[in-house]
């Protein structure tokens, strides 16, 4: 199964008490909640996952985290914002010009210690809601926020940034459609030959499935299903065409043939 992990290519963080500033994320990535909105802050990490095939599905989606240091609540909040339909810019993103968060979010795995990795398995948003978000926009942005539901919870964390050498990581896991044959035209088929005659059947295959494959196609008496010769193609990249050619030795009756065609696993 094809899978790769991802760096950020962008973090930053935002405070309510400087609602027009970026304090980019040379220190690290904050986020914090107290009772008090000044002390709010939230972080914000985005990947770039446009080396995805646009046909892939994705199965499985884990977020990474190396947690610097921890205090009171032992978990944070991990939101996709699911809105926009271009690349958000976090060199310039400030606490007043967020967008909308959405509401697809999941509570973290568990701060168990400082400088540790932090591994969450991401079931909210699903592994194919992830899939729909990257086909609008390949740059997935997540904020980081302490827990909000079902009630606020003060505390505060700080997790490594692309400047301090341990970038956020997303590690993803997809499947891709096989390759799939068509069967486009059949060519120097006699209409009359004499049994033990070998003619060399032509036939157009087209590869109409997701990826690269080789496809084949098979000559059958369409009476008692006796093979009577089989091709393999070039591997052939999906949209695209392949000629093979069946050598077919007439039986000993009138012939009534079928070409039965397919890819190779």
């Amino acid at each position: 199964m094809p899978s790769q992990t991802f760096n950020a290519v962008a973090d930053t963080y935002t405070m309510y008490s400087s609602p027009n500033h970026n304090p980019s994320s040379e220190w690290g990535i904050h986020v914090q909640y107290f009772a008090s909105p000044s002390d709010w802050v939230y972080g914000y990490v985005q990947f770039d996952l446009s080396a995805i095939p646009i046909n892939a599905t994705l199965t499985r989606a884990v977020i990474q985290l190396h947690c610097r240091a921890w205090d009171s609540s032992n978990q944070i909040e991990i939101h996709f914002i699911t809105s926009p339909t271009t690349r958000i810019d976090l060199s310039t993103l400030t606490w007043n010009n967020t967008p909308n968060i959405g509401t697809i979010y999941q509570r973290s795995a568990t701060l168990s210690e400082p400088d540790v990795w932090v591994n969450t398995e991401i079931t909210s948003p699903s592994p194919s809601q992830i899939n729909d978000m990257r086909k609008v926009n390949p740059y997935v942005t997540i904020r980081l926020s302490q827990i909000t539901y079902p009630s606020m919870v003060e505390g505060t964390a700080n997790f490594s940034s692309m400047e301090r050498g341990y970038p956020p990581k997303l590690y993803l896991e997809w499947t891709l459609p096989l390759p799939k044959a068509e069967f486009v035209s059949a060519s120097n088929i006699p209409t009359s030959a004499g049994a033990g005659v070998v003619f060399n059947a032509g036939v157009v295959l087209k590869n109409i499935g997701g990826i690269q494959g080789t496809l084949f196609a098979r000559a059958v008496d369409n009476d008692n299903e006796n093979l009577l010769a089989s091709a393999y193609s070039d591997p052939t990249s999906p949209g695209l065409e392949s000629d093979v050619t069946l050598p077919v030795t007439m039986p000993n009756k009138t012939l009534k043939l079928r070409f039965d065609v397919g890819h190779v696993e």
